[in-house]
């Protein structure tokens, strides 16, 4: 049977009520995005091959996408710190490894990921734009190491997946790695910049960075903050973020990184307070519908 003629099946379906609802077009939209299977994204020099059925891969093809790849802030980290370990945690489809892989050259690359598939489509992206230097760790980075625990499947969003998941979602026994293991593995010298996406499980991811991060002065940390998404894995977002600013020098990181209008120094100026903690929360709520609203988080050692 053609696309056409699947799809005239599923209208005829609904002519006796005159419905064309949700449930219906949700399922066209599904054979449509199989029909075309996976797809080539390109952005700027960067060749994506994602998965186009999943909402997560599609979501590449954005301009957030190429937002990302030309903000100024990778080329400050790099003339500042000239970093020779970075860590992608929640590396998904491989993009923003990719990404590191072009800015810091020089660096050892390594992308932590749960989900086996995605972590094909890692490799394959970056045979596809001709990058070696870099390792993947199929296994959830979390605040122990070797122990098996079950990994939510997000069925339309591979950006959401997530440990606790949603009542529906396939779910998998993947192992558990921390950062102070890779770290301890890996590094030798030099800065390490770290990006942590989990979402809502970085309170673990930090919890399992700890013996690294509260005894060395040279790294930067962006990671997620959606407060929504913290809850779902059991964490509270306030005392998590309280957490953060009594160890660690804490501030936003702009949607977008402005020419020659945000800098690093100038941003952790402003870091967070104890006292701006509760207000700031209320304040990332506020920035999408329904409460949902999440940041970016850049996060350095105190007095560095």
């Amino acid at each position: 049977m053609t696309l056409i003629e699947k799809i005239s099946t599923l209208k005829q379906r609904n002519t006796m009520t005159n419905i064309f609802n949700n449930n219906i077009k949700r399922q066209i939209k599904n054979i449509i995005f199989r029909h075309y299977g996976l797809k080539t994204i390109t952005i700027k020099d960067i060749n994506l091959i994602v998965d186009f059925s999943d909402d997560g891969g599609r979501a590449y093809n954005s301009r957030s996408s190429h937002e990302e790849y030309v903000s100024p802030i990778y080329k400050e980290i790099a003339s500042l710190f000239n970093p020779k370990l970075i860590i992608d945690v929640g590396a998904n489809y491989g993009f923003t490894g990719i990404i590191f892989a072009k800015k810091f050259p020089e660096a050892k690359l390594i992308l932590i990921e749960p989900s086996p598939r995605l972590s094909g489509f890692i490799h394959q992206n970056f045979e596809v734009n001709n990058l070696k230097n870099y390792k993947v760790i199929n296994a959830l980075c979390s605040d122990s190491d070797n122990k098996e625990i079950k990994f939510s499947l997000n069925p339309n969003d591979s950006q959401d997946n997530r440990v606790v998941g949603m009542d529906g979602w396939k779910s998998i026994l993947v192992s558990t790695v921390s950062l102070d293991r890779i770290i301890r593995e890996n590094y030798t010298s030099g800065y390490v910049f770290i990006k942590i996406d989990t979402e809502g499980f970085e309170e673990r991811v930090f919890s399992g960075a700890e013996a690294f991060l509260l005894n060395n002065d040279n790294w930067l940390i962006k990671a997620e903050f959606a407060p929504s998404w913290l809850k779902s894995q059991g964490t509270d977002p306030l005392f998590f973020l309280r957490n953060l600013i009594a160890n660690y020098l804490v501030t936003e990181a702009p949607a977008r990184y402005g020419f020659n209008n945000d800098n690093l120094e100038n941003l952790f100026k402003k870091s967070i307070t104890i006292e701006e903690s509760e207000e700031f929360l209320a304040y990332v709520v506020s920035l999408n519908e329904q409460n949902l609203g999440w940041c970016d988080l850049l996060v350095k050692p105190k007095g560095n």
